[in-house]
């Protein structure tokens, strides 16, 4: 019988989880993104306009260190059309001006750079 240890090297190295069932991995990276959007518009009343990405970020690392690169980028896209629905002027529409799509290429920019790195520190 494998011995398991409890010790957080171990967990780490076992990163991504569920590499043989990856459904997993993409059903709860969109979870994930899912719960991003329910913690943004609880907080929106407190935060200043110009938000949008907030607490998106997290949810996108967090997917893609747990469940790895495919994960982190489904989840980096639907939170990146769901804070451009909710969140970014003209609400509730998907219209790109200037400012809006500066602002949707520096973040997948920002994501991008945020699952390669975990992707290769992952690898490391």
């Amino acid at each position: 019988m494998p011995h398991y240890s409890a010790s957080p090297a171990s967990f780490i190295e076992r990163l991504p989880l569920w590499p043989d069932r990856p459904w997993r991995g993409y059903a709860a990276a969109l979870a994930g993104g899912g719960a991003a959007l329910l913690l943004r518009m609880a907080i929106n009343p407190l935060l200043p306009p110009g938000y949008p990405y907030l607490t998106f970020l997290p949810a996108i690392a967090l997917s893609a260190f747990l469940f790895g690169v495919g994960p982190g980028i489904a989840c980096a896209l639907l939170c990146s059309l769901l804070a451009l629905y909710f969140f970014v002027p003209p609400y509730g529409v998907m219209a790109m001006s200037r400012d809006t799509l500066f602002a949707a290429l520096f973040f997948a920019m920002v994501c991008g750079l945020l699952i390669t790195l975990i992707a290769w520190l992952q690898k490391a």
